[in-house]
């Protein structure tokens, strides 16, 4: 296979899977081994060892993670190998990792063998932007809400013409 594709929403297990691309927007569960040349997506990859060159996702958990670069969210894995560059912007758990170019924010790591770590710095928010969006927070679920009742996938504001049903069709 080429292209495996898991949508949003789905749930796919394979006992182990090879394939060229893969794009997990679902949850995918490999038993085994899981090899790609590039995995992208905005989903979860649960297996028991990740290899490929590219990996760009939110949510890893794996027994053994092996590629070239790493961008992930969050990664639980006993190993990590990025041979150029791992980035985990939230939560990176594992036993040990290897990399040339570590970029992490949070990580609770046995052994680093990295040639260079970047620690991210936490998010800072103003106390007047976080009091400003609690109290805006329900005027946006109420104007969903208005949205998903009165707007449903019409189109607004366009013309709209009948056009007449012709019984006879001209002659060619």
């Amino acid at each position: 296979m080429k292209t495996v594709y898991i949508p949003k929403g789905k749930t796919a297990s394979y006992d182990s899977l090879e394939t060229e691309h893969l794009v997990v927007n679902g949850c995918l569960k490999v038993t085994h081994g899981l090899k790609a040349k590039t995995i992208t997506g905005a989903g979860v990859i649960l297996a028991g060892t990740i290899s490929a060159d590219d990996i760009r996702v939110r949510e890893i958990e794996a027994a053994s993670v092996c590629c070239l670069r790493l961008n992930a969210k969050r990664v639980q894995a006993e190993e990590v190998l990025a041979s150029e560059s791992a980035v985990v912007s939230c939560c990176l758990c594992a036993d040990y990792v290897a990399s040339a170019h570590l970029t992490v924010a949070f990580y609770k790591v046995g052994e680093i063998d990295a040639g260079k770590v970047v620690n991210l710095p936490p998010k800072k928010i103003h106390p007047f932007w976080m009091l400003l969006a609690t109290v805006l927070r329900p005027f946006q679920v109420l104007l969903s809400v208005v949205r998903a009742v009165f707007c449903a996938g019409e189109v607004m504001d366009a013309e709209y013409h009948q056009v007449p049903e012709d019984v006879s069709r001209p002659a060619a």
